[in-house]
């Protein structure tokens, strides 16, 4: 058993960020605290990372990708996320085994900065209407 009380503990030296869901918003668009975009996968892309449908990852708006970051882009309406690289000379995101050409009107988002699968035997998600 540990002594000491709790105000005698030190504590840990660790850089939290505070993370606030509101309720009843639904679909892709701000949903965190400023600078941060809470974005849910609707499909099986990333699965080979570990990252099945359902998984939100936590993208950081205020940062530029760079080649070979985690990102989350707009493109021709839809939100897409995947591994920035070139591909025939284009840019284009990958994910997976697929492959995305982005158009010359796509909108880099951000770069993803975390990522939490649902939990195993949870029910699968709604698709976004």
């Amino acid at each position: 058993m540990c002594s000491e009380s709790i105000e005698e503990q030190a504590s840990l030296p660790l850089d939290v960020v505070a993370v606030e869901k509101p309720r009843g918003r639904r679909g892709p668009g701000p949903r965190v605290g400023s600078g941060l975009l809470l974005h849910r996968l609707d499909d099986d892309a990333l699965a080979v990372r570990g990252w099945p449908c359902g998984t939100e990852v936590l993208v950081d708006l205020g940062r530029r990708p760079c080649r070979g970051e985690m990102v989350l882009a707009r493109d021709g309406g839809r939100l897409r996320v995947g591994i920035l690289t070139p591909a025939h000379g284009r840019p284009a995101l990958r994910a997976g085994q697929q492959v995305h050409w982005l158009s010359a009107h796509v909108q880099y988002l951000g770069v993803v900065v975390s990522a939490e699968p649902p939990l195993a035997g949870m029910p699968a998600p709604r698709p976004h209407p």
